[in-house]
């Protein structure tokens, strides 16, 4: 039940097994000889179907009866709701963030390419509530960013995109050009970007 119902998650392993004394207390069902509930070895428990036949049914019986199934329906709804709303929790937006790609052509760019890298990641684990990685992602909805380095107008300037693998461009930047520039214009645009995977 815990992995299958709770999924492991904001639930003491010992959860059941006290639910399940309440359940036996309430009905007056001894876990050693058990009219109700039975314990089946390292698997859990189980509803007797059958109870013994000297076992009479009476009108405080059937109140008990009732109450179990009551109670076993109760802790089934609650923990199907638990469950529900656990994992209808959208996850967290992943981000996978590529090296910047030197393509000026000019290898004395490759230093700069390696820096703006450096700031690019540093930026994008500042992004609240946003997992990043480094190159690759286990989730496949991952958000790849890529970056690469160019010469425009003369200066040297990191463009930038983010898209989901085989999707439409989610996002663009760019930096104004310069050296100096470039780290600033990183983190303008990557707040920018942090705003657009949240929404």
């Amino acid at each position: 039940m815990l992995a299958k119902v709770w999924n492991g998650r904001a639930v003491s392993p010992n959860s059941i097994p006290v639910v399940i004394s309440d359940l036996r207390q309430t009905l007056e069902d001894d876990a050693r000889s058990p009219r109700y509930i039975e314990t089946v070895a390292k698997r859990g428990y189980r509803l007797m179907a059958e109870r013994p036949a000297q076992a009479l049914v009476s009108p405080s019986t059937s109140r008990v009866r009732s109450a179990l199934f009551a109670l076993i329906a109760l802790v089934l709804v609650l923990g199907g709701a638990l469950a529900y709303f656990t994992l209808s929790r959208s996850a967290p937006p992943v981000v996978v963030v590529m090296p910047v790609q030197n393509a000026t052509g000019n290898p004395a760019y490759d230093p700069l390419a390696n820096a703006s890298s450096a700031v690019l990641m540093t930026e994008a684990e500042q992004l609240t509530g946003v997992e990043v990685y480094r190159g690759s992602s286990p989730r496949r909805d991952a958000v790849v960013l890529e970056a690469m380095l160019v010469v425009w107008n003369g200066r040297p300037t990191v463009m930038m995109g983010a898209q989901r693998k085989g999707g439409p461009m989610l996002w663009t930047g760019m930096t104004a050009g310069g050296e100096q520039r470039i780290p600033y214009d990183i983190a303008l645009d990557m707040h920018r970007l942090g705003e657009v995977l949240r929404h």
